[in-house]
Order: C-alpha cells, then structure tokens, then sequence
C-alpha cells in the first residue's frame, strides 16, 4: 500500500537518481499494489553513501520503502565483505545483509526461506559490475542468479535488472536521418534475462536504463494448458468452483495454487446477517466471496461493473447451483451515466472506474479501457432491504454510497474498503467527505486492521489519521 512518506522521500531524491529514477518509482508503485509486507531480495549492496547517480543506492531505498511498510523485508548480499560492512552501517535493521556468493545465498534462500519473509515481491539483480563492451559475464551472471532463485520466483514476482539499457545497430543516411538496421534489444547485464522473459511470455513491466519484468515462471496463457485459445479455468474452493481468468494474478492465482480467497472476509461478514436475511454485494468480482455469502444468507443481490467478470459471475453462479441471487452488469454511482473503466488483466479485481490521477499502478499491465451503465442503486434497489452491504468497488465507493442514502438508512452493516490511494487518486475526494455519505446511517465503526471501534464522533478522525498514514483495510465496518 501506498506510504506518502516513503514518496514524499523518493519525490526528494528522484533527481539524484538520474537514469534510475523512472524505473525504481515504478518498480515502487508496483509494490504499492500488495495492501500487505512485501519481501524484497537484492543482489549487490549499496556500497557508498551518497552515491545515488553512479548506482542507485537501491539498499538504501529498499530499506527506506521497509520502514514505512511495517513487516516488509529486505535480504541483500554481496561477494565484497568491505561493501556489506559499509551497507549494514547505513541501513536499519530492517535490511538484513549477508557476505557471499550471490548464487550460492540464493540457491540456499530457495531451499530454505527464512522465516518472517512474506515471500519474493522483488529480486532486484545488481551483484556484478558492468562492462558495455563485453556484457557476457554479468549477463549470465545474473541469468544463473535467477535460476538459483526460481522456486521462490511468483508470476506476479517482479524481477528487475540494473544497467540494462536497450541497444540497437543503425546508420545514419544521407539527410541525417537515422535508419535502424535492428530494432531495440535489451543489451547489458539483462541481456540474457530479458531474452528468457520473452521465451516465457513474461510482462515486461517498465524499461529503461533498468529493466522489470513479472511472469517470469512463464505467462498464465503459456502455462494454463496448451492451447492459446484458453481464456479461464475452473478452480476448486472450500467456497466452491470457480471459473477466473488465466491473466489473473491475484483472485486469480489464489484461487488456482491455493483454493482459496476471501475466506476470513467471509468469516467476518456472516457474523452480520442470518439465514432469513437479504445480502448486498457491490463489486463481486468473480463471486468468490459474494457467492460464499449467497450460500448464507436468504437472497444475495450482486453488482459488477467489469464485463469480463460479470460474465465470469454468470458462469459461477450457475457453477455452484446458486439459484438466490439477482446479478446486475451496472457500476454503483450518484447518478445515471456512462463510465469510462479500466479493466485491468493481472487484477481484474483491481478493475475501477476511470482515475482522475492516472498512476502508473493502474495502467502498468496495458489495460483496455471500455464504457460501462452506472446507476444510482437507489433508484435500482431503493425499496430493499439488506442486513448487509459488503462494498469492494477499487475507488467509487464515494460515489456509490452517495446514490443509496435510502439504502443505507435501512441496512444494518456496511462493510467497505478503505484505501487511501483511492481515495485520492481514483475519485478525489478526502476521508471527511467519504464518511460524510455514512456517518448519518450508522453509530459505530470497527476498523479490522487496527483493531479498534470507535464511534460516530470519531469516524472523520479515525479515518484521517489512517488516510494519512497510508493505511489500508479491506473491509471496515459500520454498524447501528
């Protein structure tokens, strides 16, 4: 999740970083997307203080995005027990530094992770110094690097190599035109594991100076089935089956390794409604855990706005023989209209209404953009009552909640996600406004992440200090 105090410090420094700049603020809004601690495993330590043009100090970065991210982790090495001493003298504790080979320490990272790390958000490959006129040996260097590491490596793990500027061959014709005789090729130390990510289908993520891919294990279409034409999966879940996306991951990838999501979501809404009640879900995605609700409760009532998904819904609900529910392809707005919507491929739970500030974490994946009905659920819904409303719509839950005020006078609990960056980026608009669309409707508010219930006085305050920490939650809850 987003921290605006690790980028108020990046903003600070980008220019010190020159090449990098672009690439490491990207590779940062990837990692913004996890709303959890992320691990991160650098090869080749900062090895001078101060030294952010001639090579990033990206330990110290790294190290800067841990303490503002409670619970991320940092592991980096480096052959050169003169580099690590200077390194663990300018990181915190959060950064844990080790002296060895770079492929030894990751093979044995690989069969053997240490505890507390959260998994392998980011390898970042920068242990062997660069020669533009023979990139050979740090080129392989690092492809063995990332053999030593494979286990560990996700498809949504994002690999980043450093000093990998494309190359190409070219002339200049008369007229001083320049005439390319081979298109632009990754070239430096990434030249070997960019040619693996495009043999493996991998989504090149951002380019430049430094280069990040994610799929490294190969791209779901080239790993699902043989066959290219293969759009979706079934899954099985403690919750049911499931039809998702082979692009997808994140329910997705879930649901496909584990055969689960959602589930303490679940856990948590059905405390809030019995077997004779009505249930409201405003942003099902593929109906993991709208259809595990459904499966509860007396008649479920879901929305989504996403074309791909809903059509995904469709399928799910026939899937499981879920026969109480009414599904509607609509957005939740304050008003009839047409929206333009990002659908996005590897989240398509992520999938949101247009952002008014276009941060690179939306569109890094080329989403299309396509044109969805919104309504006001008021005028859609607005002689129904819900025991519960449970809302994960990625930015318009402002907007949702201002067009069902009549909804919301009648229904018992309100569950919905709070994320700061949507807030600001997706719909504009401050805390203090979005609870102004609930305070009216209910007494108290609990706030999972935090653990703490407070109530209709506080509810500005509380969700200010989380806006301006940065802080997530995936579902608070309201209730009378």
């Amino acid at each position: 999740m987003r921290s605006e105090e690790f980028w108020t410090f990046y903003e600070n420094l980008r220019p010190q970083l020159a090449a990098r700049a672009t690439s490491f603020a990207a590779a940062f809004e990837y990692l913004d997307r996890f709303d959890r601690p992320v691990g991160i495993i650098e090869t080749g330590c900062t090895r001078q203080a101060g030294n952010w043009t001639g090579d990033g100090g990206s330990t110290l970065l790294f190290d800067k995005y841990a303490q503002c991210h409670p619970g991320t982790v940092v592991h980096t090495v480096d052959l050169n027990p003169e580099a690590t001493r200077v390194c663990q003298s300018l990181v915190s504790s959060r950064v844990s530094v080790h002296t060895g080979d770079s492929v030894t320490f990751l093979k044995g990272l690989a069969d053997a992770p240490p505890a507390g790390l959260p998994g392998v958000d980011l390898l970042y490959l920068d242990s062997y110094d660069v020669n533009f006129d023979d990139v050979f040996p740090s080129a392989f260097h690092h492809m063995k690097e990332l053999v030593a590491i494979a286990p560990l490596v996700r498809p949504d793990t994002l690999v980043m190599v450093d000093d990998s500027p494309s190359t190409f061959n070219g002339f200049v014709a008369p007229g001083g035109q320049l005439q390319l005789v081979r298109a632009p090729q990754v070239g430096g130390k990434g030249k070997f594991v960019a040619e693996y990510a495009q043999n493996v289908g991998a989504t090149k993520i951002f380019e430049g100076y430094q280069q990040g891919w994610t799929g490294m294990r190969g791209s779901a279409n080239a790993t699902a089935t043989g066959s290219t034409f293969t759009t979706a999966l079934i899954t099985s879940s403690e919750h049911g089956k499931f039809a998702v996306g082979v692009e997808d991951e994140f329910v997705g990838r879930s649901l496909r390794l584990t055969g689960t999501f959602g589930a303490h979501e679940v856990e948590r809404a059905k405390q809030y409604f019995t077997p004779d009640d009505e249930v409201l879900i405003v942003g099902t995605h593929v109906g993991t855990i709208a259809i595990a609700l459904a499966k509860r409760c007396r008649h479920a009532t879901m929305i989504e706005a996403n074309p791909w998904t809903y059509k995904l819904l469709q399928c799910n609900l026939l899937l499981n023989d879920i026969t109480n529910a009414s599904s509607y392809h609509m957005a939740a707005s304050d008003k009839e209209e047409v929206l333009k919507f990002v659908m996005s491929r590897h989240n398509s739970g992520g999938s949101k209404r247009m952002p008014l500030i276009r941060d690179n974490a939306y569109f890094y994946d080329n989403p299309e953009v396509t044109e969805v009905p919104a309504y006001s659920l008021d005028e859609k819904l607005g002689d129904r009552d819900f025991a519960l409303i449970f809302m994960d719509i990625e930015g318009s839950e402002y907007f949702a909640l201002k067009g069902m005020q009549k909804i919301l006078a009648r229904a018992r609990t309100l569950i919905v996600e709070f994320i700061p960056h949507h807030l600001s980026n997706v719909a504009g608009v401050t805390p203090e406004a979005f609870v102004d669309t609930i305070a009216p409707h209910f007494s108290t508010l609990f706030v999972p992440s935090l653990n703490q219930t407070v109530e209709r006085t506080r509810f500005a305050p509380t969700l200010r200090r989380m806006f301006e920490a940065g802080q997530a939650d995936e579902g608070i809850v309201f209730t009378k």
